[in-house]
């Protein structure tokens, strides 16, 4: 409820009894104000998700101020999500957790300059991804960690909400190639090349929880290698770091390793396969399988995610730079596991946590329009012909 509405209704309870005409009035003057900061606030909701610069993140003076000190000034969670896909706290949560203080510290690796000697802020050319990687590494937020204990049971639990058959599935795992360019090394050129496809690729494998954040990333791997090779560190950690019973959902394509993680791995069923002939079993099966197919779709949302957030994986990368391969996959692994955590602008996020209202006033206030005005909205014929601005 708005301070205004409040403070009206304060004041109505103050008046003398005997004045009940001028009390009503209050009362009613208090709910419409309060209807109206009610769908103020839902304008303000609806803003987050409209992504563009306005005005006032634009810059008057472009040759007083940039327009990254323009941005910072301005802010704005939208201005700053359009720009940096984060809003105004997790950016500075990222630049108060360490970045800030990296960069200050660090001396330039230069051969002609001596690493121990006093940095000089504000003069420096340092490298920037290396500077977010290793703060991002320290970040609770950031991390990429494999479930432990009780969260292998938090996890189904969401997924069972709305998948109710997907018993201790904890979480969807596939592969995604990236291109990268040729290379004149025969050596990189033939590691690189994927027969299948008749591209050169490298191979990832990921694994997403729930809450759309990663939990398993195999990175950077050779194009030529098959999927069950580059899935070999996910294997093992269904083998040794997974309790019995639990599993990945996974596409039909998608290797489902050795008979040490037999069931660990639950994907569709293929054409053709043999299923039971009784009806109620068939019945049992494909709901299971549809209800599998539902929830596989969280790793196709996942890769679109990696791919939509970060255009840089949809160009072909730089086949000569291995390392820097590397340090740009890590580095988008760790910043989306920040988006899903603290910004909530991720597909998997939005469809299987719940979103949690601030207090049940909320509610009320949201719906206390539709409650006191229903008869005058149903007999409306002309606010569909207004253009409202918000």
């Amino acid at each position: 409820m708005g301070d205004s509405a409040q403070d009206l209704l304060d004041v109505s309870f103050l008046q003398d009894e005997d004045d009940e005409d001028e009390a009503l009035l209050v009362v009613a003057a208090a709910l419409f104000i309060g209807v109206e900061e009610a769908q103020e606030a839902r304008a303000r909701r609806r803003h987050g998700h409209r992504l563009y610069l306005t005005r006032p993140e634009l810059m008057p003076l472009p040759h007083v101020d940039s327009p990254w000190q323009r941005l910072v000034h301005s802010r704005n969670d939208r201005a700053f999500i359009t720009t940096m896909g984060f809003d105004v706290n997790t950016f500075f949560l990222i630049h108060n957790s360490g970045s800030a203080r990296r960069w200050n510290d660090t001396p330039i690796p230069h051969s002609d300059v001596v690493l121990t000697g006093q940095p000089h802020v504000g003069g420096r050319s340092l490298d920037s991804v290396v500077i977010l990687l290793e703060t991002l590494k320290e970040m609770r937020e950031a991390r990429i960690m494999w479930p432990r204990g009780l969260e292998f049971e938090e996890n189904s639990t969401v997924i069972r909400t709305r998948h109710p058959l997907l018993m201790h599935a904890f979480g969807g795992a596939d592969g995604l190639g990236l291109p990268v360019s040729a290379s004149s090394d025969a050596e990189i050129e033939n590691a690189t090349y994927n027969g299948w496809k008749s591209e050169h690729f490298i191979n990832n494998v990921f694994a997403f929880s729930p809450d759309g954040t990663i939990m398993h990333a195999t990175i950077n791997a050779p194009g030529s290698w098959h999927d069950a090779h580059t899935a070999q560190p996910l294997f093992e950690k269904l083998r040794v770091k997974t309790p019995e019973g639990y599993y990945l959902v996974a596409d039909t394509a998608f290797p489902r390793g050795t008979r040490s993680i037999k069931g660990k791995i639950r994907a569709l069923l293929k054409s053709g396969e043999h299923i039971t002939d009784d009806a109620h079993g068939q019945y049992q099966i494909l709901w299971f399988n549809w209800q599998l197919l539902l929830y596989r779709q969280t790793a196709e949302w996942g890769m679109r995610t990696l791919q939509g957030s970060f255009g840089c994986l949809r160009m072909p990368l730089d086949t000569n730079n291995p390392d820097g391969q590397c340090l740009l996959l890590e580095l988008c692994c760790h910043l989306n596991n920040v988006c899903a955590r603290c910004v909530g602008i991720n597909e998997i996020w939005n469809v299987y946590m719940p979103v949690w209202r601030q207090s049940e006033d909320d509610e009320l206030w949201d719906n206390l329009g539709d409650l006191l005005f229903r008869e005058i909205q149903h007999r409306d014929c002309v606010s569909r012909f207004h253009l409202v601005v918000t």
